[in-house]
Order: structure tokens, then C-alpha cells, then sequence
């Protein structure tokens, strides 16, 4: 049982997540407003938001059976013990998707509907509140998703760190910090933090001092680079020798 319901189950899942946010990074933009008429601009809009829904519900369902297992089968071994950082990924690549959704969605409207000096009071609160609704479901969104990236941040990190004791006290057995494939589960995660708070910053910045999402990106910016240099030197050190070998 406790094999079956493994973190893993969320890659297939985080590649819907990776597709709706890659289209939520053109979709709108002045090139496509451009090249495609307003009806292809609301149907990408909406079958976007069909992945991205769609994704989301999936990953929380998972993640619930997951969040089970581990309150009934504590956390995973040392060897997979880096898994549990993939939980990351959903949060801070749904954050992306879902700020670029939003924000697409009011390009949209404001686009197509725009504010006219003929246009009744009425037409002009009505206009506002439907672009700035969905704005205000970005952030909401956007802001729970981050909250959850961060807490599975600090749960794995904390995870990771009480195998130390462990693995020191193992003799000849495998060390938490030896390098394994395992580690780069740790890279995609943290990088999608980085953006999904980066770009809540972008968006909001200019209406609200939003400094503290720029450090928390800077942050999690660094973490990934530093573990992507890490694994790389990692399978350098691992991987070629035996690639040598084989070839001669």
C-alpha cells in the first residue's frame, strides 16, 4: 500500500499543470491578439481554464491520498526521501497558471469590451467589476497555492533533515547528502516556486508593495540553481565513470 501512493503519482498530473500555464504565457499577448480574431481568443481562454481546472482538482486529490499515507505510514524511506519535494511543483506552477489565466481573462475583456465615453455608469461598473473579478480570483487562488508551496517547502526540507541523524548513526550504510538520482526531485519544484512568485509580484507590485514575494522568489531562485549545479556535478561524478567504462 505504501508503494502504491507514492508522490510520484502527481508527474502525469503536473504536466497538465506545465500545459496550462504555458498557454496562459502567450495567450493574450500582442502577437496573438494580432494573428487570431476575438472567438479564438475566448475559446484558447477557455479550454485553458478547462486544463487548468482540471489539473488542479486532480493534484489535490492526490495530494489528499498522499497527506494520508504519510499520517499513516510516516514518511518516506531514505532513498525517496526527495520525492516529497515533487508536492512543490503543483503549487508553484498552478500559481503561475492560474495568475496568468486570470490576468488573461481581463486582457481579454478590457480588450474587447472596451471603456467607451457613450457607455451608462452602469456599463462602465459592470465592465470594471467583471475584468477585476477575475483578477481578485487570481490572487485568492494564486496566494492559497503559494501558501501550500511554501508549507510542503518547509515539510520536506524538514523531512530530509531528520534522516541526518539517521544516516550517521548507519556506519557504512547510504548518507542523506550522498548524491543519488532522487536529488532531482528537487529541482522542477523550487524553480516553480520561484516563478509563481515572481509573478505575482510582476502583476500586483504596482497596486500593492509587494517587496516580500520578490525576496521569496530570489530565494527559492537560488535553491534551484543551487541544487540543479549540485545534481549536475552529482551525475558528472556518478555516471560518467561508468559511461567511460562501458565504452571501453
Amino acid at each position: 500500500m505504501r508503494e502504491n501512493l507514492q508522490s510520484v503519482l502527481l508527474l502525469p498530473v503536473i504536466a497538465l499543470v506545465v500545459a496550462s500555464s504555458s498557454s496562459g504565457m502567450f495567450t493574450m499577448s500582442s502577437l496573438f491578439r494580432e494573428a487570431f480574431n476575438r472567438n479564438i481568443q475566448l475559446m484558447t481562454l477557455t479550454v485553458t481554464a478547462l486544463i487548468w481546472f482540471q489539473a488542479i482538482l486532480l493534484v489535490m486529490f492526490i495530494i489528499s491520498m498522499y497527506l494520508w499515507n504519510l499520517y499513516v505510514n510516516k514518511i518516506p524511506e531514505l532513498k525517496a526521501i526527495f520525492t516529497m519535494f515533487i508536492l512543490i511543483g503543483p503549487m508553484g506552477q498552478g500559481s503561475l497558471g492560474c495568475l496568468l489565466l486570470s490576468n488573461n481573462i481581463s486582457i481579454y475583456i478590457t480588450t474587447c469590451y472596451p471603456l467607451v465615453p457613450t457607455d451608462s455608469l452602469d456599463s462602465r461598473i459592470v465592465k470594471l467589476s467583471v475584468a477585476w473579478a477575475f483578477k481578485v480570483f487570481g490572487i485568492l487562488i494564486s496566494l492559497s497555492l503559494i501558501a501550500s508551496g511554501i508549507f510542503f517547502t518547509i515539510m520536506s526540507f524538514v523531512s530530509a533533515a531528520s534522516y541526518f541523524n539517521t544516516a550517521a548513526s548507519s556506519g557504512g550504510g547510504p548518507k542523506i547528502h550522498q548524491f543519488h538520482i532522487g536529488w532531482w526531485a528537487i529541482t522542477f519544484p523550487l524553480g516553480t516556486m520561484a516563478l509563481g512568485t515572481n509573478e505575482f509580484f510582476r502583476q500586483y507590485n504596482p497596486y500593492v508593495p509587494m517587496g516580500a514575494f520578490k525576496v521569496i522568489s530570489c530565494i527559492y531562485s537560488v535553491m534551484c540553481i543551487g541544487s540543479t549545479i549540485w545534481c549536475l556535478i552529482g551525475s558528472l561524478v556518478l555516471y560518467f565513470p561508468q559511461f567511460i567504462q562501458k565504452l571501453s
